[in-house]
């Protein structure tokens, strides 16, 4: 026994029904807040332990104090921070904080500045410029641009991208880290 034609037509009709609208499905980017580091408290109760490696210690201090409430001051929202760039930087790098967690980009661009590195903050000032000049004069002048202001995927900046992967150390921002934790 043959099956009809009419209900195989039917399930081309189905299939490429359900095809049309998966197509149409698209995620918007996550329309959160940029975060304004400068509006953090500078104060701190707690310090890293300085005996152990920078990256360790910020990782334990992350799961043992920071973790609960990282908008407390800066440098629990840094070590917040570097936890999540962690994760960025074993996948593909800098590019995964622009496109995954957009909110954190100014923030970022705000701890440079913070942990006086200054070669990594010239190279990621030339990633926002290009991107988007005006809200890069907006966070100069300590405001918060609009959400999803920098997120642009226009493939002639992917070298920026790289240069500042070459250049920006791990282990590098996490002993400023625990250095600014001592400063103060």
């Amino acid at each position: 026994m043959k099956t009809p034609l009419v209900f195989k037509l039917l399930l081309l009709l189905v299939l490429a029904w359900r095809l049309i609208i998966s197509n149409k499905k698209s995620s918007k980017p996550s329309e959160k807040e940029y975060i304004n580091l400068w509006n953090l408290p500078d104060t701190q109760l707690l310090k890293p332990d300085c005996e152990t490696k920078p990256r360790e210690a910020i990782k334990r201090f992350y799961r043992d104090s920071s973790r609960e409430n990282p908008e407390q001051n800066q440098l629990y929202f840094i070590c917040f921070l570097a936890e999540k760039l962690q994760n960025h930087y074993e996948k593909r790098g800098i590019f995964r904080l622009f496109w995954y967690d957009q909110h954190l980009v100014v923030a970022f661009f705000q701890s440079l500045q913070l942990l006086k590195l200054k070669n990594e903050e010239i190279l990621f000032e030339k990633i926002l410029t290009n991107i988007n000049e005006l809200s890069f004069k907006k966070i100069n002048k300590t405001e918060i641009p609009k959400p999803n202001a920098f997120l642009d995927t226009n493939q002639k900046f992917d070298i920026l991208y790289l240069e500042f992967d070459k250049v920006f150390d791990m282990n590098k921002y996490c002993q400023a880290l625990v250095n600014q934790f001592y400063a103060n």
